[in-house]
């Protein structure tokens, strides 16, 4: 998930409970957003993300989310496409 934290803001316990909700639902991760809402990613949040072992990342203001959104899918897209064997590529070539 990628945020920029609108809604956790003056929030702690929002913030700790971000986390819980995206371990529970299965996120990979969360990357945060700074230098817009937040200058820095907030204590609350990070102190969970590491009593948890969640992945955290922090995302500056220069990377737009649509950049990590588009590196995960290529990425994801490469695991997802079917391996050829050998035999296949022979079989193709004649």
């Amino acid at each position: 998930m990628l945020t920029t934290g609108v809604r956790l803001r003056h929030n702690a316990r929002a913030q700790r409970e971000l986390i819980a909700e995206l371990e529970s639902a299965g996120a990979a991760a969360l990357g945060f957003g700074v230098e817009l809402t937040f200058k820095r990613v907030p204590v609350a949040l990070l102190r969970e993300a590491e009593k948890r072992d969640f992945p955290l990342f922090v995302v500056p203001l220069r990377t737009a989310f649509r950049d990590i959104v588009t590196a995960v899918n290529s990425s994801l897209a490469v695991l997802r496409r079917p391996a050829r064997s050998a035999g296949c590529r022979r079989c193709s070539s004649t």
